[in-house]
């Protein structure tokens, strides 16, 4: 009966196969009951005392989950409907204009990432975005619209960079530093020449409603060139996602594809399970769940099978984004398809997350949850409990999607503190996917998540110096790094690998670094490392233009050998962590148990209360993340001296020269060129920028530099934002 629970779908069709999966994927690393049990033997019945028990715990889940709704969590409106109720009636194209104006952060991103929902929950949205949700009210009101495209003059856009930048400037010691102010980045003032925004039918004449550009409804400072009915394609973003596999044979396999506009899958979990394929022994069929929408793919080989990945590709008009997630990499001692169950999981992310979202999607996934485990609890305590019952009374739909929302959540809220404590506005150019993987063995659940496919920009506010941008570049990479880790610790219970561990233990075990970059990529040749590893790292140094830092061979970590590496983008000063192992790499063989029924319960229980508690504890009131912006400070400028270095680590640049020049006085790349037209100028002076940004990261770490917000003569310095405490 388990195993038909485990392996089979439910006779209800895929709507319960997919919940079946997702009931896997919930994210923690605690005991889960799942021996198989012989077909046969009936299901044991729960006890009256049992059932009440049960009954009982899964109504105070239900309260904790109801508590996350708190007042203060629901402020932003998440739906249409809920932004035209706070706008003000009547929904005139007036109305809609201001309450959008002055609600939605205008934010500098290239593309349509997130659509109308998406920009009510991230708070902020590029043009594109906003006309999308512009027009979106404005119908809902019952208004006509269509797009319009033009051009904005350089001063226009000029005026609304310096709007966005705020008040900022930076004190040393208690006194205005001698800083060289940013200014506005022409190539950001180019890239917002083409703009786009809407026009309403009003007193039948069509006008403009451009809550960014313009200071009134029917006005706008760009320069018409076309009018469209639905938005234009050069604007539209879509998103495909393949799952592919490599045989040992070197083979190739695309099991499965699955691709549409990007909205589609906008802040949603798409779950990837594992079916059974009958005409193949050892061999399983991927299934893909997108809603209620599933897609079954090609037969996977299992026996010949070397490493699984996902790719995805974004399209945005002719800009083109690719990226790779590695799900499973073979290896002596690991094969997840030998596990009782597998579960992976995208959450795509195309904006920020807020408080309010993760309430809502968190208390709704735990009471669908919780349903399903009481009526599971009742069924098995009555006396015609079936494997139908079992099969689609326990099902726990939406789970899966706890955990990573608790993790971005807690994520964009240390880069909206550090992006703050440097005086940078951070700005979200990419979509990011939350890829989460989940191996049941016994009553025991594994998991892991990372992060990939984002990009996070620093804008530098006011008079604050363009070396802050580099600052936000590098620490961003090291919080990243560190709360991943500190986050599946927290909610999984064991030690989670990163980069920065890896290197503290070849550091331990004396193992040398070496630095690759596109005039040394035959250093490459000597890394202990296979063959497919080497080629992508030969293709992020001269395809994407990375330096790499990297130990020369894999290093011991706990009893088994792990590699990893640090990459640096020399133009951004953007540092970030490659480790090399597969999601769930980590973990060790070992042989499943038998639990009772009650105890099943119990567990499963177990699971919702860890996601209420992951989310309860992201959505507390916030506090500054000292400790780990302090330990990432470290680490980042122990790694930036690194980067490059021969016999002894590169020397630091001054303070004072770096919040005049971010190059630290250095060539900038731009400037210098070889004879063999790779990358200009040396690895010290490519770095330069990174350097640079650690240093300024470092003094803001230990109170040297303050970053005041507000204007300096507002009464009582009511609009200054006090610094936070410094890092020892």
């Amino acid at each position: 009966m388990r195993e038909r629970f485990l392996k089979t779908g439910p006779p209800c069709g895929a709507a319960l196969l997919r919940a079946l999966i997702l009931l896997m994927g919930l994210l923690c690393a605690l005991p889960l009951a799942a021996q198989e049990v012989a077909e046969d033997t009936p299901a044991p019945a729960l006890s009256a005392a049992e059932l009440g028990a049960m009954k009982a715990r899964i109504s105070e889940l239900r309260r904790q989950a109801r508590a996350l709704r708190q007042p203060a969590t629901h402020t932003r409106a998440l739906t249409l409907d809920e932004a035209l109720g706070q706008i003000p009636r009547p929904h005139s194209p007036g109305n809609i204009y201001r309450w959008v104006r002055d609600t939605i952060a205008f934010e500098p991103y290239p593309g349509a990432l997130r659509g109308a929902q998406g920009t009510l929950i991230a708070g902020s949205a590029n043009a594109v975005d906003q006309a999308l949700l512009t027009s979106a009210l404005l119908r809902r009101a019952g208004h006509t619209t269509r797009f319009a495209t033009g051009r904005l003059h350089d001063t226009d856009i000029r005026e609304v960079l310096t709007r966005l930048a705020s008040t900022a400037r930076v004190e040393r010691n208690g006194e205005a530093a001698d800083a060289r102010a940013a200014g506005i980045d022409a190539t950001l003032v180019a890239r917002l020449r083409d703009h786009i925004w809407v026009e309403v039918e009003h007193r039948g004449e069509f006008i403009a409603v451009d809550p960014i550009a313009a200071p009134l409804v029917g006005m706008t400072p760009a320069r018409t060139q076309a009018t469209h009915e639905q938005l234009p394609d050069d604007w539209a973003t879509t998103l495909e996602v393949e799952l592919a596999g490599h045989l040992k044979d070197t083979q190739r396999i695309s099991h499965l594809t699955v691709s549409g506009p990007l909205s589609r899958y906008a802040y949603r979990t798409l779950t990837l399970g594992f079916e059974a394929d009958p005409t193949r022994r050892r061999g399983r069929i991927p299934v893909l769940f997108v809603g209620d929408q599933s897609s079954r793919g090609q037969a996977i080989p299992v026996d010949a099978l070397e490493s699984l990945e996902l790719n995805f590709r974004l399209k945005s008009g002719a800009r083109e984004q690719r990226w790779t997630q590695t799900l499973y990499r073979s290896a002596a001692n690991f094969d997840i398809f030998a596990f009782d169950a597998q579960h992976f999981s995208i959450t795509l992310m195309p904006g920020w997350s807020s408080d309010g979202w993760l309430a809502r999607r968190s208390e709704a996934a735990a009471e669908a949850a919780l349903s399903a485990l009481q009526s599971y609890a009742d069924a098995l305590a009555s006396d015609d409990a079936d494997d139908d019952t079992l099969a689609a009374d326990t099902v726990m739909h939406e789970l899966s999607a706890m955990m990573p929302a608790a993790f971005i959540r807690r994520l964009d809220r240390s880069i909206v503190q550090s992006a703050h404590r440097l005086g940078v506005r951070p700005v979200l150019s990419q979509p990011r996917a939350v890829v989460t993987a989940s191996l049941q063995r016994g009553d025991q659940v594994f998991v892991d998540l990372q992060l990939s496919g984002d990009r996070v920009d620093a804008l530098p506010l006011g008079e604050v110096p363009a070396v802050a941008s580099a600052a936000f570049g590098g620490l961003y990479g090291h919080l990243l790094d560190t709360l991943t880790a500190e986050f599946l610790e927290q909610h999984g219970g064991r030690q989670m690998l990163t980069v920065a561990r890896i290197f503290g233990r070849a550091t331990h075990q004396r193992v040398a670094f070496t630095t690759i970059d596109a005039r040394s990529i035959e250093k490459l040749d000597a890394l202990r490392v296979n063959e497919v590893l080497r080629s992508s790292l030969r293709d992020r140094v001269r395809r994407q233009g990375r330096v790499i830092l990297s130990p020369v061979q894999p290093v011991e970590v706990d009893g088994v050998a792990r590699f990893g590496w640090w990459s640096v983008d020399p133009l951004s000063g953007g540092m970030r962590a490659h480790p090399t192992d597969a999601l769930l790499a980590q973990v060790e063989h070992g042989e499943s148990k038998t639990l009772s029924t009650a105890r099943h319960l119990d567990l499963h229980a177990e699971l919702v209360a860890r996601s209420l508690r992951a989310a309860a504890s992201t959505i507390s009131p916030p506090s500054l993340d000292g400790p780990s912006i302090c330990v990432a400070t470290r680490e980042l400028l122990a790694l930036s001296r690194a980067f490059c270095a021969t016999e002894s680590a590169i020397a630091s640049p001054e303070l004072e020269v770096c919040l005049q020049d971010p190059q630290g006085g250095q060539v900038p790349i731009s400037a210098s060129a070889d004879m063999l037209g790779l990358a200009g100028g040396s690895c010290v002076e490519r770095l330069a920028t990174t350097r640079c940004g650690a240093v300024y990261t470092r003094a803001v770490a230990q109170g040297e530099l303050v970053v005041r917000h507000g204007e300096p003569d507002a009464a009582a310095n009511a609009g200054i934002t006090p610094p936070a405490p410094p890092c020892p």
